[in-house]
């Protein structure tokens, strides 16, 4: 009780937006950092207690709606988007972590909570098929939208109904307005990646991509489907974010959130039968396409000097990083199997697309080099996953062998998934 009478002090101070004033422009860095590590703080501890409160009163947590309020981040968003070229780092890497606290969600079947389970061994038997927001079927012949059919629902989709087991933000106003600034966080982690041998940059860098990144943990619909708008566009495409590692391949941090970023929209369940960024990677991107051709153009070891065979090590690790978690994508395990395994084996797939409300529907017979794809993996990717998977290990302190309980690929560059059954059907 006493707890809860400071908050409402705290409130009644105008904390946010008193808070909020602090991200200003002409304030230096560490008033940036320190109102920063306020909000976070207490959108964390104000979340947790209304996490453990029975009461599920709407207005019974005033601080914490305001600070998740739509006039408070649009405030927020305000202030962090409209900066162009990165006039003043330190605002916009301290006001999108502020963005990343707001679009924190603990909820189950999440990408993250699922590649987590994944890797303790655990998700055959807690994944959960029917997703957060409704139920859907992932079996074969299911029906799909096509990328522009997305675009074109989004007015209707906006107003996706939710559960009552969702009360942090149950109207998804945070959600909502930060996927409408995609263009502007997928802009700053562009500019932020031609500036990043300065370290401020590279704090822009970082929380843009864990805003972007949060915006496909969170399965929501909405979400994704800003997002694929973003990546349609010419400055702010999927093209331009692999260009960017193409130009720096030595950039770790880069290549990592990138990677991520592809695998949690590849563990994505929207709970509906949309799957918009699923579609535009797998589909229309064609990343198993851009794999084996960047793979295919890479130089001999030899034929390069010893400068750059780092970066070449680099690239072939991330190539093969990617085509090693779309290989377990498809798995069993993972929410979108059937799907992904039907869009690129090339099984008949109706697409629906909405006109004015009426539905067109046409025939969707997969991507034609499928067989490519098959012959890559058991190939050149079986070859270097053997190569570099982790042996078991012998605990010579003890009379008994300890072994691992993975057959994680031990290579910095590389992720922590083993290789899949690519053969399987």
């Amino acid at each position: 009780m006493k707890r809860q009478c400071i908050f409402q002090w705290y409130h009644s101070k105008s904390f946010a937006t008193r808070l909020l004033d602090l991200i200003e422009e002409e304030q230096p860095s560490e008033i940036h950092e320190n109102a920063s590590a306020t909000w976070v703080e207490f959108v964390k501890a104000l979340r947790e207690q209304r996490q453990n409160d029975d009461s599920r009163s709407p207005n019974h947590d005033p601080l914490l709606d305001s600070l998740q309020s739509s006039e408070i981040v649009e405030q927020l968003l305000m202030k962090i988007s409209d900066k162009s070229k990165l006039a003043s780092p330190s605002l916009l890497a301290n006001g999108m972590a502020m963005v990343n606290a707001l679009l924190e969600t603990t909820a189950v079947n999440k990408p993250s909570w699922l590649l987590e389970q994944d890797a303790k061994g655990a998700l055959n038997s807690s994944i959960d098929h029917n997703g957060m927001f409704g139920t859907f079927s992932d079996e074969r012949g299911e029906m799909s939208r096509s990328l522009h059919s997305y675009i074109e629902l989004t007015n209707l989709l906006m107003y996706h109904s939710d559960p009552p087991y969702i009360t942090i933000d149950a109207q998804r106003r945070v959600e909502t307005l930060c996927a409408e600034r995609t263009p502007a966080m997928i802009r700053c982690i562009l500019d932020a990646m031609r500036l990043s041998s300065q370290q401020t940059h590279g704090d822009v860098l970082s929380e843009s991509w864990q805003a972007v990144i949060q915006l496909v943990n969170t399965n929501y619909i909405t979400a994704h489907l800003e997002l694929l708008k973003a990546l349609c566009v010419g400055e702010t495409s999927l093209d331009q974010l692999f260009q960017a590692f193409l130009s720096q391949p030595m950039c770790s941090i880069y290549a990592n959130y990138l990677s991520t970023f592809i695998t949690y929209v590849l563990y994505s369940n929207t709970g509906s039968s949309a799957r918009p960024l699923v579609d535009y990677i797998v589909r229309d991107f064609n990343l198993p396409k851009w794999i084996r051709e960047t793979v295919a153009g890479l130089p001999a070891p030899n034929a390069i000097g010893a400068a750059k065979r780092l970066e070449l090590c680099a690239l072939r690790s991330f190539c093969y990083e990617l085509a090693n978690r779309l290989v377990k994508a498809q798995q069993e395990n993972a929410p979108q199997c059937w799907y992904i395994r039907d869009l690129m084996k090339g099984m008949p797939t109706y697409i629906a697309i909405y006109r004015l409300g009426i539905m067109l529907e046409f025939l969707f017979l997969g991507m034609p080099d499928y067989s490519l794809w098959i012959d890559f993996t058991k190939g050149c990717l079986r070859d270097y996953v053997e190569k570099n998977r982790s042996t078991q290990i012998n605990n010579t302190s003890s009379s008994l062998a300890t072994t691992r309980s993975s057959q994680n690929i031990e290579i910095d560059e590389l992720g922590s998934m083993p290789l899949g059954d690519v053969s399987s059907e």
